[in-house]
């Protein structure tokens, strides 16, 4: 309620929920028994159809880039275009490393080494991990062609990617 406005000495037993509700003012004052007919509508009420339009319209807008932007990206950074991308965490969160695996072996930088959780490849080739340096071990994952993992705990290869190559 507005400062400086009395609504009991407007209309004693009008309630501030009732006019919200219904648009046309002085049709409502002019009917309400507690009210004089062809009483003024008071200053305050004027206001609230305009600022609820103005409120609706400003969390509409507001709520759009939001909604927008959550669902045009399902991670924090997606994975480029002809690149093979290995995160840290499942469901693709936080650190992402970026490689163009070759068919030469390549460990894994410090960051990411036996810390992968998840992994995109949008390449054209399968990409095969390690789990020890210079693509050796028993342990292996192979990633095919423009796939994606979004836990490598499936897999039993959380934590332990150490070396890769194209295949």
């Amino acid at each position: 309620m507005r400062a400086g406005f009395d609504l009991s000495r407007e209309c004693p037993s009008f309630t501030m929920t009732f006019v919200i509700r219904f648009r046309r003012h002085r049709a409502l004052l002019a009917r309400h028994p507690s009210c004089k007919t062809g009483d003024p509508i008071p200053k305050g009420w004027r206001n609230i159809e305009m600022n609820r339009k103005i409120v609706a319209a400003a969390l509409v807008l507001g709520i759009q880039p939001i909604v927008g932007f959550a669902a045009a990206s399902p991670a924090f950074a997606d994975c480029p275009a002809n690149t093979f991308c290995l995160y840290e965490s499942h469901s693709y969160r936080d650190g992402e490393y970026r490689f163009a695996p070759t068919t030469s072996c390549r460990n894994l930088p410090a960051g990411i080494n036996n810390d992968a959780n998840a992994m995109r490849n949008y390449r054209s080739h399968r990409v095969k991990m390690w789990d020890l340096p210079g693509c050796g071990g028993s342990l292996t994952y192979t990633a095919n062609a423009f796939s994606y993992d979004s836990n490598f705990g499936n897999n039993n290869f959380s934590n332990k990617a150490s070396s890769m190559k194209r295949i």
